[in-house]
Protein backbone atom coordinates (compact mmCIF):
# COMPACT_ATOMS: atom_id res chain seq x y z
CA UNK A 1 0.00 0.00 0.00
CA UNK A 2 1.04 3.61 -0.51
CA UNK A 3 2.20 5.24 2.71
CA UNK A 4 3.04 8.74 1.47
CA UNK A 5 3.59 10.98 -1.54
CA UNK A 6 6.12 13.81 -1.81
CA UNK A 7 5.64 16.53 -4.44
CA UNK A 8 8.06 19.30 -5.36
CA UNK A 9 8.19 21.48 -8.48
CA UNK A 10 5.03 19.99 -10.04
CA UNK A 11 2.40 22.55 -11.09
CA UNK A 12 1.57 24.75 -8.05
CA UNK A 13 3.88 22.90 -5.64
CA UNK A 14 6.97 25.09 -5.71
CA UNK A 15 8.34 23.58 -2.47
CA UNK A 16 8.29 20.04 -1.15
CA UNK A 17 4.94 18.92 0.24
CA UNK A 18 4.33 15.54 1.86
CA UNK A 19 0.94 13.80 1.92
CA UNK A 20 0.42 10.74 4.13
CA UNK A 21 -2.40 8.34 3.24
CA UNK A 22 -4.59 6.25 5.51
CA UNK A 23 -3.80 2.55 5.73
CA UNK A 24 -6.98 0.43 6.11
CA UNK A 25 -7.35 -1.63 9.27
CA UNK A 26 -10.49 -3.70 8.46
CA UNK A 27 -12.75 -1.07 10.06
CA UNK A 28 -15.40 0.60 7.93
CA UNK A 29 -14.05 3.80 6.41
CA UNK A 30 -10.52 3.29 7.74
CA UNK A 31 -8.91 3.36 4.27
CA UNK A 32 -10.26 6.80 3.34
CA UNK A 33 -8.06 9.83 2.82
CA UNK A 34 -10.28 12.92 2.51
CA UNK A 35 -8.57 15.83 0.76
CA UNK A 36 -10.32 19.19 1.07
CA UNK A 37 -9.39 22.71 0.05
CA UNK A 38 -10.58 25.63 -2.05
CA UNK A 39 -10.47 25.74 -5.85
CA UNK A 40 -7.00 25.80 -7.37
CA UNK A 41 -5.37 24.70 -4.11
CA UNK A 42 -3.59 21.66 -5.58
CA UNK A 43 -6.03 18.80 -4.96
CA UNK A 44 -6.14 17.64 -8.60
CA UNK A 45 -2.35 17.92 -8.82
CA UNK A 46 -2.08 15.32 -6.03
CA UNK A 47 -4.20 12.95 -8.14
CA UNK A 48 -2.03 13.61 -11.20
CA UNK A 49 1.16 13.04 -9.20
CA UNK A 50 -0.12 9.61 -8.13
CA UNK A 51 -1.10 8.86 -11.72
CA UNK A 52 2.43 9.74 -12.90
CA UNK A 53 3.81 6.62 -11.21
CA UNK A 54 1.55 4.43 -13.38
CA UNK A 55 3.67 5.58 -16.33
CA UNK A 56 6.90 4.23 -14.82
CA UNK A 57 8.25 1.03 -16.36
CA UNK A 58 11.48 -0.79 -17.01
CA UNK A 59 13.55 -3.80 -16.02
CA UNK A 60 16.79 -4.52 -14.20
CA UNK A 61 18.30 -1.21 -13.13
CA UNK A 62 16.87 0.82 -16.02
CA UNK A 63 13.56 2.59 -15.53
CA UNK A 64 11.75 5.34 -17.38
CA UNK A 65 8.82 7.55 -16.51
CA UNK A 66 6.61 10.28 -17.92
CA UNK A 67 7.94 13.58 -19.17
CA UNK A 68 7.05 16.86 -17.49
CA UNK A 69 6.40 19.50 -20.12
CA UNK A 70 7.16 23.12 -19.32
CA UNK A 71 3.54 23.86 -18.37
CA UNK A 72 3.61 21.13 -15.72
CA UNK A 73 6.80 22.38 -14.05
CA UNK A 74 6.68 25.10 -11.42
CA UNK A 75 8.59 28.18 -12.55
CA UNK A 76 9.94 28.86 -9.05
CA UNK A 77 11.47 25.41 -8.72
CA UNK A 78 14.57 23.93 -10.37
CA UNK A 79 12.70 20.83 -11.47
CA UNK A 80 10.11 18.21 -10.57
CA UNK A 81 10.66 15.60 -7.89
CA UNK A 82 7.95 13.06 -7.02
CA UNK A 83 8.44 10.29 -4.48
CA UNK A 84 6.24 7.44 -3.31
CA UNK A 85 6.91 5.55 -0.08
CA UNK A 86 5.13 2.26 0.40
CA UNK A 87 3.89 0.77 3.68
CA UNK A 88 6.90 -1.60 3.70
CA UNK A 89 9.17 1.50 3.29
CA UNK A 90 10.17 0.60 -0.27
CA UNK A 91 10.06 3.64 -2.56
CA UNK A 92 9.95 5.06 -6.09
CA UNK A 93 11.41 8.43 -7.01
CA UNK A 94 11.29 10.38 -10.25
CA UNK A 95 13.22 13.56 -10.83
CA UNK A 96 13.70 15.78 -13.84
CA UNK A 97 17.24 15.68 -15.16
CA UNK A 98 19.74 18.33 -14.12
CA UNK A 99 19.41 20.24 -17.39
CA UNK A 100 15.92 21.30 -16.31
CA UNK A 101 14.20 19.67 -19.30
CA UNK A 102 11.11 17.52 -19.39
CA UNK A 103 12.75 14.08 -19.07
CA UNK A 104 13.06 12.31 -15.73
CA UNK A 105 15.34 9.87 -13.98
CA UNK A 106 13.48 7.09 -12.15
CA UNK A 107 14.90 5.14 -9.25
CA UNK A 108 13.34 2.59 -6.94
CA UNK A 109 14.43 0.23 -4.21
CA UNK A 110 13.41 -2.77 -6.34
CA UNK A 111 11.56 -3.42 -9.57
CA UNK A 112 8.60 -5.06 -7.82
CA UNK A 113 7.64 -1.67 -6.34
CA UNK A 114 6.73 -0.48 -9.85
CA UNK A 115 5.25 -3.73 -11.14
CA UNK A 116 3.07 -4.19 -8.02
CA UNK A 117 1.81 -0.60 -7.89
CA UNK A 118 -1.98 -0.53 -8.12
CA UNK A 119 -3.36 3.01 -8.27
CA UNK A 120 -6.58 3.75 -10.17
CA UNK A 121 -7.25 7.47 -10.74
CA UNK A 122 -10.70 8.75 -11.73
CA UNK A 123 -10.22 12.40 -12.65
CA UNK A 124 -12.84 15.12 -12.42
CA UNK A 125 -13.18 15.68 -16.18
CA UNK A 126 -15.14 12.64 -17.31
CA UNK A 127 -16.83 12.81 -20.72
CA UNK A 128 -17.01 9.44 -22.47
CA UNK A 129 -16.79 8.54 -26.17
CA UNK A 130 -20.26 7.44 -27.31
CA UNK A 131 -19.16 5.26 -30.25
CA UNK A 132 -16.28 2.82 -29.99
CA UNK A 133 -14.79 -0.44 -31.32
CA UNK A 134 -15.42 -3.79 -29.66
CA UNK A 135 -12.22 -3.72 -27.61
CA UNK A 136 -11.79 -4.38 -23.90
CA UNK A 137 -9.32 -3.12 -21.32
CA UNK A 138 -8.47 -4.66 -17.97
CA UNK A 139 -7.88 -2.59 -14.86
CA UNK A 140 -4.08 -2.60 -14.98
CA UNK A 141 -3.93 -1.54 -18.62
CA UNK A 142 -6.49 1.18 -18.00
CA UNK A 143 -4.52 2.52 -15.02
CA UNK A 144 -1.45 2.90 -17.23
CA UNK A 145 -3.32 4.04 -20.35
CA UNK A 146 -4.21 7.77 -19.99
CA UNK A 147 -1.80 10.40 -21.17
CA UNK A 148 -0.14 11.73 -18.04
CA UNK A 149 -1.14 15.22 -16.92
CA UNK A 150 -3.64 15.72 -19.72
CA UNK A 151 -6.47 17.87 -18.36
CA UNK A 152 -8.79 17.46 -21.31
CA UNK A 153 -12.48 16.82 -20.49
CA UNK A 154 -12.54 13.14 -21.47
CA UNK A 155 -11.72 9.75 -19.95
CA UNK A 156 -9.52 8.21 -22.67
CA UNK A 157 -10.10 4.48 -22.95
CA UNK A 158 -13.17 4.38 -20.73
CA UNK A 159 -15.23 3.11 -23.66
CA UNK A 160 -13.10 -0.04 -23.54
CA UNK A 161 -13.94 -0.37 -19.87
CA UNK A 162 -17.62 -0.33 -20.87
CA UNK A 163 -17.00 -3.40 -22.98
CA UNK A 164 -15.25 -5.03 -20.02
CA UNK A 165 -18.18 -4.11 -17.75
CA UNK A 166 -20.54 -5.73 -20.25
CA UNK A 167 -18.75 -9.02 -19.61
CA UNK A 168 -19.15 -8.46 -15.86
CA UNK A 169 -22.75 -7.24 -15.70
CA UNK A 170 -23.61 -9.66 -12.90
CA UNK A 171 -21.05 -7.88 -10.71
CA UNK A 172 -21.58 -4.26 -11.67
CA UNK A 173 -25.35 -4.05 -12.20
CA UNK A 174 -26.21 -4.61 -8.50
CA UNK A 175 -23.74 -1.82 -7.59
CA UNK A 176 -25.27 0.62 -10.07
CA UNK A 177 -28.74 -0.19 -8.75
CA UNK A 178 -27.56 0.28 -5.16
CA UNK A 179 -26.25 3.78 -5.91
CA UNK A 180 -28.97 5.02 -8.27
CA UNK A 181 -31.83 3.50 -6.30
CA UNK A 182 -33.21 1.79 -9.41
CA UNK A 183 -32.11 -0.72 -12.02
CA UNK A 184 -30.40 0.65 -15.12
CA UNK A 185 -31.30 -1.48 -18.14
CA UNK A 186 -28.28 -1.20 -20.43
CA UNK A 187 -26.32 -3.20 -22.95
CA UNK A 188 -23.69 -2.70 -25.63
CA UNK A 189 -25.15 -2.77 -29.15
CA UNK A 190 -23.72 -2.51 -32.66
CA UNK A 191 -24.67 0.11 -35.22
CA UNK A 192 -25.03 -0.58 -38.92
CA UNK A 193 -21.84 1.44 -39.40
CA UNK A 194 -19.94 -1.19 -37.41
CA UNK A 195 -19.24 0.90 -34.31
CA UNK A 196 -20.57 -0.02 -30.87
CA UNK A 197 -22.46 2.08 -28.33
CA UNK A 198 -24.18 1.87 -24.96
CA UNK A 199 -27.92 1.30 -25.37
CA UNK A 200 -30.39 2.19 -22.61
CA UNK A 201 -33.91 0.75 -22.42
CA UNK A 202 -36.53 2.50 -20.30
CA UNK A 203 -40.25 3.36 -20.33
CA UNK A 204 -39.67 5.77 -23.21
CA UNK A 205 -38.09 3.13 -25.43
CA UNK A 206 -34.39 2.90 -26.20
CA UNK A 207 -31.68 5.51 -26.58
CA UNK A 208 -27.90 5.76 -26.53
CA UNK A 209 -25.77 6.50 -23.50
CA UNK A 210 -25.50 10.05 -24.79
CA UNK A 211 -28.99 10.61 -23.38
CA UNK A 212 -27.96 9.65 -19.84
CA UNK A 213 -27.63 12.38 -17.25
CA UNK A 214 -24.13 13.28 -16.08
CA UNK A 215 -24.97 12.01 -12.61
CA UNK A 216 -25.81 8.54 -13.95
CA UNK A 217 -22.52 8.49 -15.85
CA UNK A 218 -20.79 9.52 -12.63
CA UNK A 219 -22.28 6.51 -10.82
CA UNK A 220 -21.19 4.16 -13.62
CA UNK A 221 -17.65 5.55 -13.54
CA UNK A 222 -17.40 5.26 -9.74
CA UNK A 223 -18.69 1.67 -9.83
CA UNK A 224 -16.14 0.86 -12.54
CA UNK A 225 -13.37 2.30 -10.36
CA UNK A 226 -14.16 -0.14 -7.53
CA UNK A 227 -15.90 -3.29 -8.74
CA UNK A 228 -12.73 -5.06 -9.95
CA UNK A 229 -10.31 -3.50 -7.45
CA UNK A 230 -8.07 -5.67 -5.30
CA UNK A 231 -7.40 -5.69 -1.59
CA UNK A 232 -4.53 -3.35 -0.81
CA UNK A 233 -4.99 -1.26 -3.96
CA UNK A 234 -5.55 2.49 -4.11
CA UNK A 235 -8.45 4.21 -5.88
CA UNK A 236 -8.35 7.99 -6.26
CA UNK A 237 -11.59 9.81 -7.11
CA UNK A 238 -11.31 13.50 -7.87
CA UNK A 239 -14.61 15.22 -7.01
CA UNK A 240 -16.89 12.17 -6.57
CA UNK A 241 -19.83 14.53 -6.03
CA UNK A 242 -19.92 15.80 -9.63
CA UNK A 243 -23.54 16.00 -10.89
CA UNK A 244 -24.74 13.71 -8.07
CA UNK A 245 -27.89 14.51 -6.11
CA UNK A 246 -27.19 14.69 -2.33
CA UNK A 247 -29.16 11.47 -1.76
CA UNK A 248 -26.93 9.68 -4.26
CA UNK A 249 -23.81 11.24 -2.70
CA UNK A 250 -24.78 9.69 0.63
CA UNK A 251 -25.32 6.28 -0.97
CA UNK A 252 -21.99 6.52 -2.79
CA UNK A 253 -20.19 7.27 0.47
CA UNK A 254 -21.75 4.21 2.15
CA UNK A 255 -20.76 2.14 -0.89
CA UNK A 256 -17.16 3.37 -0.70
CA UNK A 257 -16.98 2.78 3.05
CA UNK A 258 -17.38 -0.95 2.51
CA UNK A 259 -14.42 -1.07 0.11
CA UNK A 260 -12.31 1.13 2.37
CA UNK A 261 -12.01 -1.63 4.97
CA UNK A 262 -9.16 -3.22 3.02
CA UNK A 263 -8.43 -0.74 0.21
CA UNK A 264 -7.09 2.79 0.10
CA UNK A 265 -9.63 5.29 -1.24
CA UNK A 266 -8.56 8.90 -1.76
CA UNK A 267 -11.42 11.39 -2.18
CA UNK A 268 -10.60 14.92 -3.30
CA UNK A 269 -13.85 16.72 -2.65
CA UNK A 270 -15.80 19.96 -2.24
CA UNK A 271 -18.82 18.20 -0.71
CA UNK A 272 -19.55 17.82 3.03
CA UNK A 273 -21.36 14.58 2.16
CA UNK A 274 -17.96 13.05 1.36
CA UNK A 275 -16.32 13.82 4.70
CA UNK A 276 -17.25 11.19 7.28
CA UNK A 277 -16.33 11.55 10.95
CA UNK A 278 -17.07 7.92 11.82
CA UNK A 279 -14.50 6.88 9.20
CA UNK A 280 -11.98 9.40 10.58
CA UNK A 281 -12.40 7.98 14.08
CA UNK A 282 -11.84 4.50 12.60
CA UNK A 283 -8.52 5.51 11.04
CA UNK A 284 -9.26 7.62 7.95
CA UNK A 285 -7.23 10.78 7.33
CA UNK A 286 -8.46 14.33 6.68
CA UNK A 287 -6.05 16.66 4.86
CA UNK A 288 -6.69 20.30 4.03
CA UNK A 289 -4.64 21.66 1.13
CA UNK A 290 -3.97 25.41 1.20
CA UNK A 291 -2.37 27.58 -1.46
CA UNK A 292 -0.73 30.57 0.20
CA UNK A 293 -0.74 32.83 -2.82
CA UNK A 294 1.29 35.51 -1.06
CA UNK A 295 4.14 33.10 -0.35
CA UNK A 296 3.58 31.02 -3.49
CA UNK A 297 3.58 27.78 -1.47
CA UNK A 298 1.04 24.94 -1.26
CA UNK A 299 0.86 23.21 2.12
CA UNK A 300 -0.98 20.05 3.17
CA UNK A 301 -2.37 20.19 6.72
CA UNK A 302 -3.37 16.77 8.14
CA UNK A 303 -5.64 16.26 11.13
CA UNK A 304 -3.77 14.45 13.92
CA UNK A 305 -4.84 11.12 15.40
CA UNK A 306 -5.09 12.86 18.77
CA UNK A 307 -7.91 15.08 17.49
CA UNK A 308 -9.59 12.14 15.76
CA UNK A 309 -9.68 10.12 18.98
CA UNK A 310 -11.39 12.99 20.80
CA UNK A 311 -14.02 13.21 18.06
CA UNK A 312 -15.31 9.77 19.06
CA UNK A 313 -16.79 11.23 22.25
CA UNK A 314 -18.49 14.03 20.32
CA UNK A 315 -20.08 11.54 17.92
CA UNK A 316 -21.64 9.78 20.91
CA UNK A 317 -22.93 12.99 22.51
CA UNK A 318 -26.69 12.36 22.59
CA UNK A 319 -27.43 15.87 23.90
CA UNK A 320 -25.59 17.67 21.08
CA UNK A 321 -25.69 15.33 18.04
CA UNK A 322 -25.22 18.28 15.68
CA UNK A 323 -21.67 19.16 16.82
CA UNK A 324 -20.14 17.23 13.91
CA UNK A 325 -23.20 17.37 11.63
CA UNK A 326 -23.57 18.48 8.03
CA UNK A 327 -23.54 22.20 8.88
CA UNK A 328 -20.32 21.70 10.83
CA UNK A 329 -18.60 19.84 7.98
CA UNK A 330 -19.35 22.67 5.57
CA UNK A 331 -16.73 24.73 7.38
CA UNK A 332 -13.94 22.65 5.82
CA UNK A 333 -14.87 24.03 2.42
CA UNK A 334 -14.41 27.65 3.42
CA UNK A 335 -11.10 29.35 2.82
CA UNK A 336 -10.86 30.82 6.34
CA UNK A 337 -12.55 33.25 8.81
CA UNK A 338 -14.23 30.85 11.24
CA UNK A 339 -16.19 31.94 14.33
CA UNK A 340 -16.47 29.43 17.18
CA UNK A 341 -19.25 29.80 19.75
CA UNK A 342 -20.37 27.59 22.61
CA UNK A 343 -23.76 26.36 21.42
CA UNK A 344 -26.68 26.58 19.02
CA UNK A 345 -28.29 29.43 20.99
CA UNK A 346 -25.17 31.48 20.32
CA UNK A 347 -25.32 30.94 16.55
CA UNK A 348 -28.95 32.07 16.40
CA UNK A 349 -28.60 34.98 18.82
CA UNK A 350 -25.33 36.40 17.48
CA UNK A 351 -26.90 36.56 14.02
CA UNK A 352 -29.84 38.47 15.55
CA UNK A 353 -27.42 40.76 17.40
CA UNK A 354 -25.50 41.48 14.19
CA UNK A 355 -28.76 42.33 12.39
CA UNK A 356 -29.76 44.76 15.16
CA UNK A 357 -26.31 46.39 15.10
CA UNK A 358 -26.40 46.50 11.29
CA UNK A 359 -22.99 44.79 11.18
CA UNK A 360 -22.00 42.12 8.67
CA UNK A 361 -19.08 39.93 9.68
CA UNK A 362 -16.73 38.56 7.06
CA UNK A 363 -16.84 35.14 8.68
CA UNK A 364 -18.88 32.00 9.21
CA UNK A 365 -20.08 30.45 12.45
CA UNK A 366 -18.94 26.86 12.91
CA UNK A 367 -22.01 24.63 12.56
CA UNK A 368 -24.33 24.96 15.55
CA UNK A 369 -21.60 25.63 18.08
CA UNK A 370 -18.92 23.41 19.60
CA UNK A 371 -21.19 21.85 22.22
CA UNK A 372 -20.03 23.89 25.21
CA UNK A 373 -17.03 25.87 26.39
CA UNK A 374 -15.30 22.65 27.46
CA UNK A 375 -14.96 21.67 23.78
CA UNK A 376 -13.61 25.02 22.58
CA UNK A 377 -9.91 24.14 22.99
CA UNK A 378 -10.39 20.92 21.01
CA UNK A 379 -11.86 22.83 18.07
CA UNK A 380 -9.24 25.56 18.26
CA UNK A 381 -6.60 22.84 18.04
CA UNK A 382 -8.39 21.24 15.09
CA UNK A 383 -8.51 24.46 13.10
CA UNK A 384 -4.88 25.19 13.98
CA UNK A 385 -3.81 21.78 12.66
CA UNK A 386 -5.78 22.30 9.46
CA UNK A 387 -3.98 25.57 8.74
CA UNK A 388 -6.74 28.11 9.39
CA UNK A 389 -5.21 31.53 10.08
CA UNK A 390 -8.23 33.61 11.03
CA UNK A 391 -10.29 32.00 13.81
CA UNK A 392 -12.32 33.75 16.52
CA UNK A 393 -13.69 32.07 19.66
CA UNK A 394 -16.43 33.71 21.76
CA UNK A 395 -16.92 32.67 25.42
CA UNK A 396 -19.63 33.57 27.93
CA UNK A 397 -18.17 35.53 30.83
CA UNK A 398 -18.89 32.70 33.30
CA UNK A 399 -16.25 30.75 31.30
CA UNK A 400 -13.52 33.37 31.59
CA UNK A 401 -11.00 30.84 32.92
CA UNK A 402 -11.52 28.71 29.80
CA UNK A 403 -11.09 31.81 27.65
CA UNK A 404 -7.80 32.72 29.36
CA UNK A 405 -6.51 29.20 28.79
CA UNK A 406 -7.44 29.45 25.12
CA UNK A 407 -5.63 32.79 24.82
CA UNK A 408 -2.50 31.23 26.30
CA UNK A 409 -2.51 28.14 24.07
CA UNK A 410 -3.66 29.83 20.84
CA UNK A 411 -2.11 33.32 20.77
CA UNK A 412 -2.52 33.55 16.99
CA UNK A 413 -6.31 33.30 17.29
CA UNK A 414 -8.66 35.98 18.61
CA UNK A 415 -10.52 35.15 21.83
CA UNK A 416 -13.45 37.24 23.07
CA UNK A 417 -15.42 37.13 26.35
CA UNK A 418 -18.91 38.65 26.32
CA UNK A 419 -19.98 41.02 29.16
CA UNK A 420 -22.75 38.68 30.39
CA UNK A 421 -23.00 35.11 31.76
CA UNK A 422 -24.91 33.92 28.66
CA UNK A 423 -25.86 35.09 25.20
CA UNK A 424 -29.56 35.37 26.12
CA UNK A 425 -31.78 35.42 29.18
CA UNK A 426 -32.74 32.02 30.50
CA UNK A 427 -35.53 31.43 33.00
CA UNK A 428 -35.14 28.81 35.67
CA UNK A 429 -37.10 25.72 34.74
CA UNK A 430 -37.78 22.27 36.03
CA UNK A 431 -38.22 19.33 33.67
CA UNK A 432 -40.90 16.84 34.61
CA UNK A 433 -39.59 13.28 34.74
CA UNK A 434 -40.93 11.14 31.89
CA UNK A 435 -40.32 7.62 30.72
CA UNK A 436 -39.18 7.34 27.10
CA UNK A 437 -38.95 4.54 24.60
CA UNK A 438 -35.25 4.31 25.42
CA UNK A 439 -33.10 4.99 28.48
CA UNK A 440 -30.58 7.83 28.78
CA UNK A 441 -28.03 5.83 26.78
CA UNK A 442 -30.48 5.11 23.95
CA UNK A 443 -31.23 1.47 24.83
CA UNK A 444 -34.83 0.34 24.13
CA UNK A 445 -36.96 -0.46 27.17
CA UNK A 446 -37.91 -4.13 26.87
CA UNK A 447 -41.66 -3.52 27.33
CA UNK A 448 -41.79 -1.41 24.15
CA UNK A 449 -39.67 -3.58 21.89
CA UNK A 450 -42.49 -5.61 20.25
CA UNK A 451 -44.66 -2.55 19.64
CA UNK A 452 -41.72 -0.64 18.18
CA UNK A 453 -40.93 -3.53 15.88
CA UNK A 454 -44.53 -3.57 14.62
CA UNK A 455 -44.60 0.22 14.18
CA UNK A 456 -41.33 0.33 12.24
CA UNK A 457 -42.51 -2.56 10.07
CA UNK A 458 -45.67 -0.60 9.22
CA UNK A 459 -43.58 2.47 8.40
CA UNK A 460 -41.25 0.45 6.17
CA UNK A 461 -44.29 -0.82 4.30
CA UNK A 462 -45.22 2.78 3.42
CA UNK A 463 -41.78 3.68 2.13
CA UNK A 464 -40.72 2.83 -1.41
CA UNK A 465 -37.80 0.46 -1.74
Amino acid sequence: MIKSLSIEGFRGFSKECNIEFAIPNDKEGSGFTFIVGSNNSGKSTISEALQAFNKCHGSGSTFSGPSFSEGKRNGKSKGVTLSLTMSDNSSIKMKTVASGGSEVDVSCTNQSVISNLKCFVLKSRRSVAQEFPNSKMNRTDYERNPEFGNRNPSLPGFEYRLNTMMKNKSKIDPLIKKLLGYELNWTIDKKDSGSYYMKITDTNGTHSGEGLGDGVWGVIEICDALYDSEEGSMTVIDEPELSLHPSVQKRVLEFLKEYSKDRQIVLSTHSPYFVDWHSIVNGAKLIRVVDDRNAGVITAYPLSRDICKHMSGLLNNLHNPHILGLDAKEIFFLEDNVILVEGQDDVVMYNKILDQLDIKLNGTFYGWGVGGADNMSLFLKMFKELGYKHVVAIFDNDKEDDANTAKEHYPDYHIEVIPAPDVRDKKERKIEAKQGLVDESGNIHQQYKDELTEMMTRIMGQLSS
